[in-house]
């Protein structure tokens, strides 16, 4: 079922990302951002009801990796400080308590407290919303830490907070029309406070205000050895891709994706086909698909690691299988990497980096004028683009990477952008970006105009 849903999105938020970036005007530039909201929002609907069911079958494990707790709440605040602003809500943070390293499943604790201050935003008109965290013992077991989300909003009658942590438990009808949301993520948070080894809870008072709160256990950390996040690949990606795909759309995406990141492309239908282009041309990197006929994924990558190649040929998984089962298969059949559907751009390109040769323009010298920013530029603006549509918690640093050459470009226009950010106003950006493209575009072609 999975498969079936997210290979038909993946067109869709493709489709669009292509859309996006094919000189519309304003007005089209917001509808296409109303329809990637739209798209984004039935992606989290698919995923929290694969969560639940993979919690509810036993199979959703969590990882564990050195992570600072105080970073989790900054990374909500970034994510949620446009919506925040935007209702003239005070949204503020205590985790002096918390300890400063600690070893668990930092994704899983994010997603929680992503939901709970998300429902605090939601629920919320006016005042404040708090996010605190702190330590409330240790012992051989490791530290027992707890996550408060406390507001000044409708508040909850005490008859329905005993059900509030069901599946697809919502106030009533009348509040799912006016606020939306399917009732799964606080079912989803109960389950995943109890891998953790922890609870959740909620206190509410009807017209006063909500505080939803999460304990969790943890192991003790190495300060120091937190995983840093991954800096955004930058530069003109190049070389020759073999992009393994059965669906028409999702074939037809995929390559105007990929040439549109500077790329050569061969495109196949099945792993037979894969295994033939392999043994006839040189490819710098094979996009296979799993669910294919007459060869599916797997055994074409088992196929092609028979081959005598000359060189290493990277192999990654493209599949809208997203279950964690399926990414231990492609590794063991002998695949690299492993991208679920649907993609996103920055993302994709953030894979894609890892293998292929990455060029950066070097720097004028001191004396000389530099030169236009380019398509290199234009590339790097989509990936920025991508990072804010997603609230990826990098998107303001990236900015800040890309600013000397987008000064070179139209000074003035960059501040009014660093001036949007500033206040997370990313509606005024988009605009902006469509300009910034179409002048880019024109030097590119022929110098400026």
């Amino acid at each position: 079922m999975s498969h079936e849903i997210r290979t038909p999105l993946n067109a869709i938020i493709g489709l669009n990302h292509l859309l996006q970036n094919s000189g519309l005007n304003c007005e089209q530039q917001e509808r296409t951002r109303k329809l990637d909201q739209a798209a984004q929002h039935l992606l989290q609907l698919i995923n929290d009801i694969l969560d639940l069911s993979r919690i509810e079958a036993g199979r959703l494990e969590l990882a564990t990796e050195n992570f600072a707790p105080g970073d989790v709440i900054e990374d909500i605040v970034l994510m949620l400080r446009e919506r925040t602003d935007a209702k003239g809500l005070q949204l503020t943070t205590e985790s002096a308590g918390l300890p400063a390293c600690v070893v668990g499943d930092a994704t899983r604790l994010r997603q929680v407290l992503l939901n709970f201050v998300g429902n605090a935003v939601k629920f919320t008109e006016r005042g404040e919303i708090l996010l605190s965290g702190e330590m409330l013992n240790e012992d051989d077991n490791g530290v027992l830490c707890k996550f408060t989300v406390s507001d000044t909003g409708i508040g909850i009658p005490a008859n329905k907070l005993s059900r509030l942590f069901q599946p697809f438990e919502q106030l009533d009808k009348s509040t799912t029309r006016q606020y939306g949301g399917s009732g799964l993520g606080l079912a989803i948070a109960r389950h995943l406070a109890g891998l953790m080894g922890g609870e959740v809870g909620v206190e509410s008072t009807e017209g006063v205000g909500s505080r939803f709160w999460i304990t969790a256990r943890f192991k003790r950390g190495e300060p120091g050895k937190e995983r840093a996040p991954a800096a955004p690949a930058t530069g003109t990606l190049a070389g020759q891709v073999l992009l393994v795909e059965d669906d028409v759309i999702s074939r037809e995406v995929g390559i105007d994706l990929l040439q549109m990141l500077g790329l050569s492309v061969t495109a196949v239908e099945n792993g037979q086909l894969a295994v033939d282009a392999v043994q006839a041309k040189d490819f710098d990197l094979v996009l296979m698909d799993l669910d294919m006929p007459v060869l599916d994924g797997v055994a074409a990558t088992r196929a092609i690691r028979a081959l005598p190649l000359t060189r290493p040929l990277p192999i990654v998984a493209l599949t809208a299988d997203a279950f964690a089962e399926t990414r231990e298969r492609c590794l063991a059949a002998g695949m690299n990497g492993f991208l679920s559907k649907p993609v996103v751009v920055s993302r994709l390109r953030e894979v894609l980096a890892q293998y292929l040769n990455l060029t950066t323009s070097e720097a004028p010298a001191p004396n000389e004028p530099a030169a236009p920013a380019g398509t290199e530029l234009l590339a790097d603006i989509d990936v920025w683009q991508d990072m804010l549509a997603v609230g990826n918690v990098e998107a303001n640093h990236y900015f800040y990477r890309l600013k000397p050459a987008l000064q070179q470009v139209e000074a003035s226009m960059t501040r009014q952008i660093e001036q949007g950010l500033a206040v997370y106003d990313y509606d005024s950006i988009l605009p902006l970006l469509t300009e910034l493209r179409r002048k880019l575009g024109a030097e590119t072609a022929g110098g400026p105009h």
